[in-house]
């Protein structure tokens, strides 16, 4: 009876382990895809600053020659 018990838990430690791999296996890619899209995002912000800081320098320049 013992020899049983002893095996039915050892089952169910076995079956928690594999969810919890399987839970850190999907945090993980969750992770991954959350860092991947910032990453999309702080790409597509600096290249549009890089595109429109000519035209905002610019303007700045003008300004300042403006109030001299």
């Amino acid at each position: 009876m013992e020899h049983q018990q002893h095996q039915h838990l050892q089952q169910l430690v076995n079956l928690d382990s594999l969810d919890n791999s399987n839970a850190r296996a999907l945090v993980l890619k969750l992770i991954n895809v959350l860092l991947t899209i910032l990453q999309v995002v702080l790409l597509l912000v600096a290249t549009i600053a890089n595109i429109l800081s000519p035209f905002l320098h610019t303007r700045s320049v003008y300004l300042r020659a403006s109030v001299q």
